[in-house]
């Protein structure tokens, strides 16, 4: 068996050094579950103060769950680790965010009020409220993630066909591209309706692309009314 060359690095120092390395990995991963336990513990005690998942993403939020980690890293002893907080708060809301918004949708309420359309919301919030329009008429209803969506914000089903929608939250009228991105969507989802949901009006050329291709161009306050195969 050739030697090895001297001048190959290895995986892990000898020796002092090694014992050191492992020393730092194993404190790296405790403080990686003392923040993993502190954000379950700060999710748990303010799921019930939600009203919906952008709340879990503020920058109040975030800037409360870094503090109380840092604070948590202290008290353990692996206050080293404190710089981390910021980004280990910004995975545990996303987490935690994510899963209030599927479990909101899996289980609508009709007594639950609806999000409030405003044309000042940010487009995440109009695709939440086109999803909450649908899980509220009985569709079950999916979140794409926030980027790779292939063109689809929101996929329900419903009586065994599956919708594709994209949401625009537009002050102009909507185009082609949207027709486009839905069209794509429908194919990549294998769903059998494709909508285009918008508070605003369609361009001609969008409305005659839709025609061609069979998508629904609708405004968002029609989608209630919406039943598989339209």
């Amino acid at each position: 068996m050739a030697a090895l060359p001297p001048d190959l690095p290895l995986l892990v120092p000898p020796g002092w050094l090694g014992w050191r390395y492992g020393q730092r990995a194993r404190r790296f991963w405790q403080a990686r579950r003392t923040a993993r336990a502190c954000g379950q513990r700060w999710v748990a005690a303010r799921a019930g103060q939600a009203r919906q998942h952008h709340d879990f993403l503020s920058q109040d939020a975030l800037a409360d769950l870094s503090y109380q980690i840092r604070e948590a890293l202290c008290s353990a002893g692996l206050a080293e680790w404190q710089p981390r907080a910021w980004a280990w708060s910004a995975q545990t809301l996303k987490r935690a965010s994510r899963a209030f918004q599927k479990g909101a949708l899996a289980n609508p309420s009709p007594q639950q009020p609806l999000l409030t359309y405003s044309p000042d919301m940010d487009p995440l919030a109009y695709e939440d409220y086109c999803a909450a329009l649908l899980a509220h008429e009985g569709w079950q209803v999916e979140m794409t993630p926030l980027s790779g969506d292939q063109g689809a914000d929101v996929i329900a089903s419903c009586n065994g066909v599956k919708l594709v929608v994209q949401c625009k939250l537009y002050s102009k009228p909507v185009g082609n591209k949207a027709v486009q991105e839905v069209v794509a969507a429908r194919q990549f989802h294998q769903a059998q309706m494709a909508v285009v949901a918008s508070n605003a009006r369609y361009t001609r050329s969008a409305r005659e692309l839709a025609a061609g291709t069979g998508v629904l161009l609708l405004h968002h306050a029609q989608l209630p009314a919406l039943r598989p195969w339209g």
